[in-house]
């Protein structure tokens, strides 16, 4: 009876951090959704202009967002091992980071127009793509600063104001989203310029929430946030150290996934418009596993620092239960009836178009839904690295996976070769299944176990 019990209160432990934070990571992917499908009603020329220049600014962001994200891990290491007076520190130093991330972010911005010209897509999306694109990385320290207090809260145990934030930051931002891009209710019509200042100043809301909750709640004085305002170089190198591998993990899964959409892209724009839409559908339905992958790294993260591993692996594989209770019915909708979801984005689209795009999609949506039940296990594994320490494995891992499974073939046969859009995203399938192996091998080898992220002498 009593491991009974305790079963089921792992599982709703899990449930209790996962679920703001898939409200999290849905939130993003429900913005995107609506966002493109707004585009989409707008014009095609908006769709196929905006999904590849937010692949890139996403590329360009992805390192400081792992890099922000990976602060909460170290966080939550502390967190386990009851060494809260060292938390503000730690957070402190995440927000510089915040701040420097952002002043890159406005220098890369300024090379927009040289970047859009070397990827050589139609020269009519070119202008909206550049648009696109300066706006949100001038704004992304505001999508950062929530990336990192959403890791920071999450980690300290505060799940109710992540999930109350990010919920009704959610209706603000796709309200204001519909307006802008259309010009309703006393607002500019402004297409693809509304679509991306909608997403700025709803990513500033959030954040000015977390700020002012931060200020006015008891994590301030819980763990000394106001009198740990100063630079410490050893404890900033000890986390740039850790979070910059995260980083380069988040870079390089988004580049390599930014390059396929770029060379699929050459093919042309009903090609292009097709995979953006099976991209859009899969990142709704699958955003919120990334949800569960950030609760199993905070729940690691703080077993690793009261030094239980064997309760780390325990909840690590009631996380796949739960992971796959969500995963297996939606790759069996992606598979028997994808139109159900590609239809809400082409309804508006000429015949001719609209068939087309209809069946090119719906085909990708079957290969997610293979892809996705191995995906899984990537995320689920890695998180449980990263959570204990061992994210430098990971980075390794990403490398090889990126460059010589995924980038160098698609290279050759898609671009190259001329091969059709379907071998690229064989060869993306192909690539998931066969990093599920190499980390089922890292986790079964127990070698994660020896890391730690926690150095009580540099605060």
């Amino acid at each position: 009876m009593g491991k009974d019990k305790r079963k089921w209160q792992d599982y709703t432990y899990i449930l209790q951090i996962a679920i703001p934070l898939i409200l999290a990571t849905g939130y993003l992917a429900i913005l995107e959704f609506f966002d493109r499908m707004f585009l989409a009603w707008y014009s095609k020329e908006a769709l196929a202009a905006v999904t590849p220049a937010s692949a890139l600014a996403l590329t360009c962001t992805s390192l400081f967002t792992g890099i922000l994200v990976y602060v909460g891990n170290i966080v939550s290491q502390y967190y386990g091992a009851k060494m809260e007076e060292k938390i503000g520190s730690i957070l402190w130093q995440g927000i510089w980071l915040t701040v420097l991330s952002g002043v890159i972010l406005v220098i890369i911005s300024c090379f927009s127009e040289m970047l859009f010209k070397m990827i050589g897509h139609d020269g009519a999306l070119q202008p909206m793509q550049i648009l696109y694109f300066e706006i949100i990385t001038k704004g992304a320290v505001f999508s950062l600063l929530t990336t990192l207090f959403m890791s920071f809260y999450a980690s300290v145990g505060k799940y109710v104001i992540v999930g109350v934030t990010i919920v009704s930051s959610m209706f603000i931002n796709v309200f204001l989203d519909y307006c802008m891009i259309f010009g309703k209710f006393g607002f500019k019509e402004m297409g693809v310029k509304g679509s991306a200042l909608s997403t700025i100043i709803g990513s500033a809301i959030t954040a000015l929430i977390f700020i002012i909750y931060l200020l006015f709640s008891k994590c301030r004085k819980r763990f000394h946030i106001t009198s740990a305002k100063r630079i410490d170089i050893k404890l900033f190198q000890h986390i740039f150290k850790y979070s910059l591998s995260n980083g380069v993990v988040f870079f390089l899964d988004s580049i390599g996934f930014t390059l396929f959409l770029l060379l699929i892209g050459r093919a042309g724009v009903n090609e292009l418009a097709a995979s953006n839409v099976a991209v859009n559908i899969s990142n709704v339905i699958f955003l919120p596993v990334f949800g569960f992958g950030m609760a199993i790294s905070i729940i690691v993260g703080e077993c690793m620092g009261k030094k239980d591993a064997e309760a780390a692996k325990r909840y690590v594989r009631k996380g796949f239960c739960l992971v796959y209770l969500y995963v297996i019915p939606v790759c069996l909708l992606f598979w028997c009836v994808p139109e159900l979801f590609v239809n809400m984005f082409v309804r508006n689209l000429a015949t001719g178009q609209r068939e087309t795009i209809m069946s090119v999609s719906s085909d990708i949506l079957k290969i997610v839904a293979i892809y996705t039940l191995f995906d899984a296990i990537d995320i689920n594994l890695t998180s449980c690295f990263k959570g204990a320490g061992d994210v430098v494995y990971v980075m390794y891992a990403t490398v090889f996976a990126n460059v010589f499974l995924l980038m160098l073939p698609v290279y050759v046969l898609v671009l190259r070769l001329g091969m059709s859009i379907y071998v690229g995203w064989g060869i993306f399938a192909l690539t998931i299944i066969a990093m599920s192996l190499v980390y089922t091998m890292r986790y079964k080898s127990c070698k994660w176990q020896k890391a730690t992220l926690v150095k009580p002498e540099l605060i």
